[in-house]
């Protein structure tokens, strides 16, 4: 069945399934375009003609309605014209779609999902650096093939990250962060990105190469007084959890909050009280064997059980990770317990300055010096690797005996300040919300 109409958008959105067994072909009267419909409903744009000198083809455009009735005009008009040329548009077609999808898969949004997949997501940092990739990178330049992305480009958006502000976005403790060390970290990426695109063949150049740093970023010094960590211990019990006792656990262990959040209950030995963090997860890439003190599995024994892989978990089929949400819900914490005890004592607030998880291990490092345990055992209770050819190929002494000696004299030490008792040897009960 054949009918000549002039089509609009309306008709063809409205037009109807074929009869049971048949198809319908309307013929458009502005065009050589027709459509096809099914008696499933399917339509399908067609045009007809003779490729001149040859032989007589029909071509199929598109489909209803990914192709609109605009496109599939211009589409057979464009077919039509081949024909004349003595051209197969079916050939010419197929060509064009090669090369769209070429362009397509050399778009930046599509080169960059490659690259956190194959890549990013093996590393350590990779989950946070795939946010940033999403949150940063490609939003700035979708839907551009990577090899138009310039040098200047990559300039402006440094500059507009350098210049931003960190502010609040909608969930709790979220943050975005701007500022001068957040576009070193947004232009570092960049450029492992273009690396990695550039030993795959996929670009000829880094436009990030041997970019210029935005400023200079001083290495933070900062650590907690007694007070803090006292109030940080309190907190951390209030708020329980799997995060109250992954805050706990830093200020027991020393370790990052990454390799503390990827603990796994498998991993943890109740016999020798040793846990096992994987090289994957640490820093160093260097398997590390954490002796448990008491204080510790007190804390893994007090995190609520969700599945059987991962000791500090919301889901239980993934580690914690809500770092900037977390640590929003601990500074909350914190400015009431400090208000609270003013109120109490009908004093001013004492506030606790301002600061970030890695400020917990750096406070623990400078604890232990204080408290004159050896460099070398500091050292291996941070998992900082010795680069000696020794040091890096011959010695396999695992130090457990001296990290553990390490851990428990920084225990007790830690539960003096917790106590008000700093100095003494009085170690206190671990109690939820102590």
């Amino acid at each position: 069945m054949a009918t000549k109409i002039k089509m609009t958008d309306k008709q063809v959105l409205n037009e109807a399934a074929a009869p049971e067994g048949q198809r319908v072909t309307l013929h458009d009267t502005l065009s050589p375009v027709q459509l096809r419909v099914t008696d499933k409903g399917a339509k399908s744009w067609l045009v007809n003609g003779r490729i001149k000198g040859g032989e007589a083809i029909r071509v199929t455009l598109g489909t209803y309605p990914k192709m609109s009735l605009e496109k599939a005009r211009e589409a057979a008009r464009k077919a039509a014209e081949l024909m004349e040329q003595g051209r197969d548009p079916r050939s010419v077609m197929k060509q064009e779609q090669a090369e769209q999808r070429q362009k397509d898969a050399d778009l930046f949004e599509v080169i960059a999902e490659s690259f956190i997949e194959k890549h990013l997501v093996k590393n350590r940092t990779g989950e946070r650096d795939a946010g940033l990739v999403r949150r940063d990178l490609i939003p700035a330049w979708k839907g551009r093939p990577i090899t138009d992305i310039r040098r200047r480009d990559v300039a402006d958006l440094i500059d507009k990250l350098s210049t931003q502000k960190t502010t609040k976005r909608k969930g709790r403790g979220g943050r975005v962060v701007g500022g001068k060390i957040a576009a070193n970290r947004r232009m570092s990426l960049v450029r492992k990105l273009f690396n990695w695109c550039l030993s795959r063949g996929i670009v000829e150049a880094n436009p990030a190469a041997r970019m210029e740093r935005v400023g200079e970023e001083k290495a933070r010094k900062h650590t907690l007084s007694d007070y803090e960590l006292r109030m940080t211990w309190r907190a951390a019990g209030e708020i329980g959890g799997p995060y109250g006792g992954l805050i706990r656990m830093l200020m027991l262990s020393a370790k990052r909050r990454g390799e503390v959040g990827h603990m796994r209950s498998e991993l943890v030995d109740r016999i020798e009280n040793v846990w096992t963090s994987l090289a994957e997860h640490e820093k160093s890439k260097v398997t590390h064997l954490i002796p448990l003190t008491p204080a510790m599995l007190e804390v893994i024994d007090a995190v609520p059980v969700v599945g059987n892989e991962w000791v500090f978990t919301l889901s239980g089929d993934k580690p914690i990770n809500s770092w900037s949400k977390s640590k929003g819900e601990l500074d909350d914490k914190l400015a009431e317990l400090v208000a609270k005890d003013a109120a109490e004592a009908g004093t001013e607030p004492k506030p606790v300055r301002k600061f970030v998880l890695h400020d917990i291990r750096r406070t623990v490092s400078t604890g232990m010096s204080e408290l004159r345990i050896d460099k070398e055992v500091r050292q291996k209770v941070l998992n900082h690797t010795d680069r000696s050819v020794i040091g890096e190929h011959y010695d396999a002494y695992e130090y457990l005996k001296e990290k553990r000696s390490a851990l428990e004299r920084w225990q007790a030490h830690l539960f003096a300040i917790i106590d008000g008792k700093a100095g003494s040897n009085v170690v206190p009960m671990l109690k939820a919300g102590a």
